[in-house]
């Protein structure tokens, strides 16, 4: 998109009344030089004078200081109720980024409902402060850290608040986040102390391995998870395996908790692939 075009885009939302409940800004602001930003700025700031807005999404987009200072203001202003929040792929310094969850957290607690961070690397300060918003939430129901490269011991933690707020009820996307077979042994622990709060899991893409996928169904047969995806985390690579697993997805179905469950095997389909759904309205 031309400049000028970026400009004109950004006069014609912060000159008419905002009446926007919905504003996607994705995939624009990629060189840290462009005027946009200061236009960006002004878009983000004028958030605040909408009285029903309740979904933004900045995803894949390089901020600077200033937007992200624009953020913080929004965020911390208790007028405004952000139902919604994706700033997946953001290029941002994790010093403002810290800045801005905080004012996020303490400004929308009470109104967040979807908070998207994937693609954004999870480091231990972004982890603590998830943390204490989920334990503070009154209204969180879907939490998407796929692709941040959390650490098993972080999902422990992250299960651990979940379950802590009796007033969540919690889809968690854990897609692509690089967990093995030893990933799956700790955080299957935590799952085994029985999970209620969490009813959607998404582990799509993690290298879990036929041991590790099985020992993550077998726990996951001890708590109340409604729907699971857990798409090419396994090979099957031999006989045993195939048993192991099976014999956990049996033990998993036969806990009949499950609405969904979807499995797959290996990306390249060489291996074994099954697909298995059961809901009525699928």
């Amino acid at each position: 998109m031309e400049q000028k075009s970026l400009d004109a885009l950004a006069d014609v939302i912060i000159s008419k009344k905002f009446t926007l409940s919905v504003l996607k800004l994705e995939n624009i602001v990629k060189i840290a030089s462009f005027n946009f930003k200061k236009h960006f700025t002004e878009v983000i700031t004028n958030i605040q004078t909408c009285t029903n807005f309740k979904y933004l999404s900045l995803a894949n987009n390089h901020l600077g200081k200033s937007n992200i200072l624009a953020l913080s203001t929004v965020f911390g202003n208790s007028n405004v109720t952000i139902h919604g929040i994706n700033l997946k792929g953001v290029k941002i310094s994790k010093n403002y980024f810290w800045s801005a969850m905080e004012a996020m957290f303490e400004g929308n607690n009470w109104c967040l409902t979807t908070l998207d961070i994937s693609e954004i690397p999870m480091e231990p300060r972004t982890l603590l402060e998830i943390n204490k918003f989920i334990r503070s939430s009154v209204s969180l129901k879907t939490l998407n850290l796929s692709s941040t490269q959390i650490e098993a011991s972080g999902v422990c933690n992250v299960i651990t608040s979940i379950e802590a707020n009796d007033d969540l009820a919690v889809t968690l996307l854990l897609k692509d986040n690089n967990f093995t077979s030893k990933s799956s042994k700790i955080i299957s622990e935590t799952l085994s102390r029985g999970v209620s709060r969490i009813l959607s899991l998404d582990l799509t893409d993690n290298p879990l391995g036929d041991k590790g996928s099985a020992i993550i169904f077998q726990a996951l047969a001890k708590t109340k998870i409604q729907q699971l995806i857990c798409n090419y985390t396994f090979k099957l690579k031999g006989k045993e395996e195939r048993q192991q697993l099976i014999q956990s997805i049996a033990q998993l179905l036969k806990a009949d908790i499950l609405t969904r469950l979807e499995i797959k095997g290996d990306a390249q389909k060489k291996q074994y692939t099954a697909e298995t759904i059961f809901h009525p309205y699928i």
